[in-house]
């Protein structure tokens, strides 16, 4: 008799868990959910966030030193530092397996325990029966043991996945988060502005005077008399902007400044030479000064100096001016054609210094000098009118000149348009007594056509 069914299925599920038990241990991919996040506040605080672009100044004045500070502009951002705790669950990233694993254990644990519980009607392996089964009921038995323990086996593979996948982890760490913004383009407490140009902006100046760069710390320390020429603020009231990168940060007075370079410049100043002069430029420092500094605290001191020194620079001036003038040259000349030149040096003198010390001399020689003077004036305009008639004598003898050659070549060309017309006729006389013989008014209209027609001008042409 043959096996029951049962037992072969149980024999071949036995057969695929005793192959597929070896090679699926419990290996299932672990994977996480997305992490809950548990903050507990540590502290509160703010930072400072840097703009791309932009910068803040302050500046400040005490005296002629200027004090400047500058850095960069910045948001102010609240922050909060939290004890963050994530916490993920752990879940099963290939569940199918499992479910297969888990399915085939518990149908082979099936199987088994049927195949065990039919063991007892199997026939036995008895070779003189008439029932003979080659497994008989103790192999039945195995083989239904067998199955329950593969079974099982495959089972725990799909259980050990669900511990293993079962439960959460955590990660406790120290955030910083980013809060609102209170605050848009405040001066930067921590980021100073480094190696920026600072520059003064006077009234009035074509351009900005650069003074200086801002150091590592972002400020820049000037003493303005030192940066900015003596002449560079003659003169001017009001304020005087300060430029940090370019960009207004504020303004000084430049009272101070002036002050300062006013003293320097006096102190400076060589008066010496104004109080006794040498040569009439003596007191060009000091008029330089003062035209710096008119309302200066050391300008009626320089007004004082120059009213001192006048005379003495007026002399000089009247000595310089006559030795330029030769008086003998206009009272006595040896050429008249020089007593004019002469003697406008000397009307030159007196005009300059009507009251000089030569202005006696002067007035002598122009007494003696004006009548040649005028007597060269006298022969100097009728040898002008000399030359002008002269040259409107020329002038017109040229005229008649071209006027005649003009005449002469309109008769010649009046000649030469005469002879060629009669030319022109005569060739067409010959030419039609030809053409018409017998007929004088063929001839006659013939004729006319032929000079209308220059047909024969060429043979009249005079060779050039």
């Amino acid at each position: 008799m043959r096996p029951p069914s049962t037992a072969r299925t149980a024999a071949f599920l036995l057969l695929a868990c005793l192959i597929a038990a070896p090679l699926l241990p419990a290996c299932a991919t672990v994977g996480y959910a997305e992490a809950r996040n548990e903050d507990v506040p540590l502290k509160r605080g703010r930072e400072e966030v840097p703009q791309e672009h932009g910068a803040l100044a302050r500046v400040s004045q005490e005296g002629t030193t200027l004090t400047v500070t500058a850095a960069r502009a910045c948001d102010i951002r609240e922050t909060a530092t939290v004890r963050r705790t994530a916490r993920r669950d752990r879940i099963n990233a290939s569940p199918t397996l499992d479910w297969v694993l888990g399915g085939l254990g518990v149908g082979a644990v099936g199987a088994g325990a049927i195949v065990y519980a039919d063991a007892s009607k199997v026939h036995p392996r008895d070779d003189a029966s008439r029932e003979y089964n080659p497994v008989g009921p103790d192999n039945a038995r195995l083989a239904g043991g067998a199955l329950v323990v593969a079974g099982a086996a495959l089972a725990s593979v799909a259980l050990v996945d669900i511990v293993r996948t079962s439960g959460e982890d955590q990660e406790t760490s120290v955030v910083e988060l980013p809060g609102e913004t209170v605050g848009r383009s405040v001066r930067c407490k921590r980021h100073p502005l480094v190696g920026a140009p600072v520059a003064l902006a006077l009234p009035d100046a074509k351009a900005p005077t650069p003074i200086g760069q801002t150091d590592a710390a972002g400020m820049l320390t000037v003493r303005l008399e030192e940066v900015v020429r003596d002449d560079a603020t003659a003169g001017l009231a009001g304020e005087a902007q300060v430029l940090v990168a370019g960009v207004k940060a504020g303004t000084v007075p430049l009272i101070a400044l002036q002050k300062a370079l006013e003293e320097a410049a006096w102190k400076d100043l060589y008066k010496e030479g104004c109080s006794n002069p040498q040569s009439v430029d003596a007191c060009k420092p000091v008029e330089d000064f003062l035209r710096r500094y008119p309302d200066g605290k050391h300008a009626q001191e320089a007004r004082l100096l120059l009213g001192e020194a006048a005379p003495a620079i007026q002399g000089r001036r009247d000595e310089e001016a006559w030795r330029g003038v030769d008086a003998a040259a206009c009272s006595e000349p040896k050429e008249l054609s020089s007593v004019e030149q002469a003697c406008s040096l000397v009307r030159r003198y007196l005009a300059d210094f009507p009251q000089g010390a030569h202005a006696a001399a002067a007035k002598a020689a122009l007494k003696k000098g004006e009548p040649l003077a005028a007597k060269q004036r006298r022969k100097a305009d009728q040898e002008a009118a000399k030359e002008l008639a002269e040259e409107e004598r020329r002038q017109k003898e040229e005229d008649r000149k071209e006027k005649a050659e003009e005449r002469k070549a309109k008769a010649e060309e009046q000649r030469r348009t005469r002879k060629l017309r009669e030319c022109v006729r005569s060739k067409c006389n010959a030419l039609c007594k030809m053409k018409c013989p017998y007929s004088q008014s063929c001839r006659e209209g013939c004729v006319e056509l032929c000079v209308s027609s220059d047909q024969v001008s060429h043979l009249c042409e005079e060779p050039e």
